[in-house]
């Protein structure tokens, strides 16, 4: 089955894994491909979609009002949030969105009861309205929408109290509440990360964020606080199999609710104290030595793949390279990664293309988080050149050339980590200190 995801940006989302874990998990052959689409661009990219024969496709910000008005139908969710985040590819072009369903199923997944009771929800764009929503579906008394944009909060308010009228929506300044919701991208990779809540506004029951893989000023200020906090994944999580439901058939709620316990799991909800940390970069940036102090910080084992490689091959990387080519050793590497995966916590220094394997990215997005550590140019060359003769991929006259070349080549493959840490001018004690920093 082809399936895809439609947004900009879409290098850092979790969808991809989620779905190649849910295609092992279900014994089912999925295909999901993540295509950057910039905003107007919508119509093209589902053309070119259905040629290509996908079944279907997750669209993401800042195109689900853009999807709402592509779509030849819409589903109830869908018209009444004005955003599709799911379509449905046949004979025409079907919108839902599975946003709201998603956070009803978190909430009972996680044990936060909200029935009764009084919400604050933090924005007012497509994630907040779905909020709201699925707020207003599981019979809250009361959701107050509180964002920058005070007539957005006030539509929001007006059009979601049509569906919901035992619920009381409201928008305006932030209010006590009993549950708060973080709707707003405050916290995300690209976004200033402060919390969205008053100091003076009184402590809820429960602070529910749906930013996910990163503890945000929003979640610390509310655990400070006293509330219970909970992150984005187990929404995500929910929100993608009602979506896989859509394109498939549906799924009994104890059959789902075992698949978002497995997909949590393998997807890092339980966060990076238990999943693997892989370190990449280009070759001096320093991999091996920081990781090595990192894992020291962190308690855990620690894997260089390098090393692995030489002591199963019997010789140095060099010696690999010279004697057996670099085809041999790319196969030594990625054994070496697939005995590393399975060390359940371990800090793995990566070799400098590593990642460069399409297999060797789906393993570790599979089963770590990705840190890259970067370095000046001008500062690699200087820690390379007294290394030259024992990185094979640096022989020859032309150096300098040599090193752009290959850190060109590598940008790519280098992309998709979550984290990234520059190296240039800092101990390694400070790089392992700076990825510990970004790791919690």
């Amino acid at each position: 089955m082809k399936l895809g995801l439609f947004g900009r940006p879409v290098s850092r989302s979790l969808s991809p894994r989620l779905f190649a874990r849910l295609s092992r998990l279900l014994k089912r052959p999925i295909s999901y491909a993540a295509v950057e689409v910039y905003p107007g661009e919508l119509g093209a990219a589902v053309a070119a979609a259905r040629d290509a024969g996908w079944l279907g496709a997750n669209v993401t910000s800042p195109l689900k009002e853009e999807a709402a008005a592509l779509a030849d139908s819409l589903t109830p969710e869908a018209s009444a949030l004005g955003a599709v985040n799911v379509l449905r590819f046949g004979q025409t072009v079907v919108g839902h969105n599975t946003d709201g369903e998603g956070l009803l199923d978190a909430l009972q997944c996680v044990g936060v009861a909200a029935r009764g009771k009084d919400a604050l929800v933090f924005g007012a764009g497509g994630a907040a309205r779905a909020a709201g929503w699925a707020l207003g579906k599981e019979g809250v008394r009361r959701v107050r929408f509180s964002a920058r944009t005070t007539s957005r909060a006030r539509r929001a308010a007006r059009d979601l109290g049509k569906f919901f009228p035992w619920t009381e929506f409201s928008a305006g300044a932030p209010i006590a509440a009993h549950l708060w919701v973080n709707a707003t991208p405050l916290g995300m990779h690209g976004f200033p990360d402060r919390s969205p809540a008053p100091k003076s506004l009184p402590s809820p029951e429960a602070a529910i964020d749906l930013v996910y893989g990163r503890r945000t000023a929003f979640q610390r200020d509310a655990s400070v606080r006293g509330a219970r906090v909970e992150d984005g994944a187990p929404m995500l999580v929910f929100q993608a199999l009602r979506a896989w439901e859509s394109w498939d058939r549906p799924l009994e709620a104890a059959r789902r609710a075992k698949l978002a316990e497995s997909l949590l799991r393998g997807c890092g909800r339980r966060g990076a104290e238990v999943r693997i940390v892989y370190l990449t970069g280009f070759m001096g940036v320093g991999k091996s030595a920081a990781g090595r102090t990192l894992a020291r910080k962190l308690g855990r084992p620690f894997v260089d793949l390098d090393a692995v490689v030489e002591r199963a091959a019997g010789a140095s990387v060099a010696e690999v390279f010279a004697r057996r080519g670099e085809k041999a050793f790319r196969r030594l590497e990625r054994e070496a990664l697939e005995r590393a995966a399975k060390r359940r916590g371990a800090v793995v220094a990566l070799g400098g293309g590593t990642l460069l394997d399409a297999r060797n990215r789906a393993v570790v997005a599979l089963t770590g988080v990705l840190v890259c550590l970067t370095c000046s140019r001008r500062e690699l060359v200087r820690r390379l050149r007294p290394q030259r003769a024992s990185r094979p991929l640096l022989a020859g006259e032309v150096f300098n050339a040599r090193v752009a070349f290959l850190l060109e080549a590598r940008r790519a493959a280098h992309a998709d980590a979550g984290i990234t840490v520059s190296t240039t001018g800092l101990s390694t004690a400070e790089v392992a200190a700076r990825v510990a920093r970004r790791l919690t």
